[in-house]
């Protein structure tokens, strides 16, 4: 999209990341928190399922990290529970007990006896 450069103006500008311009008659509008844009965005883009971002003006969103969820893109990353388990990019943490696997436990609580489980970084 494109903007105007100043209320009055008749010169346009295309529109900046971290921006939306949804019609050439208005001035540069931020992307909220949990949206991002590009050049020329004509609207916000929301942070896909797992990503977050908690600024105006974003041009990025954020993976998830390893040990937290993201449920909310326009929130920061919620820590699992003691006894669950995040992979990156989790929307929800999952239940410890898998043991055996290293795929997708993180900081569980011991396994049963017999059973082993390291904890990934």
């Amino acid at each position: 999209g494109f903007h105007v450069a100043y209320s009055g103006s008749t010169q346009c500008g295309v529109c900046p990341k971290g921006h939306y311009c949804a019609t050439t008659d208005q001035l540069l509008i931020p992307c909220p928190p949990g949206e991002y844009s590009g050049d020329g965005y004509t609207s916000c883009a929301k942070c896909s399922t797992e990503y977050y971002n908690t600024y105006l003006n974003s041009t990025i969103c954020y993976p998830c990290p390893p040990g937290f969820y993201c449920d909310n893109a326009a929130a920061c990353p919620n820590p699992c529970s003691t006894g669950a388990y995040c992979t990156s990019l989790s929307a929800s943490c999952g239940k410890c007990g898998q043991c055996g696997s290293i795929a997708q436990i993180f900081d569980c609580a011991s396994c049963a006896r017999g059973k082993n489980a390291n904890r990934i970084p």
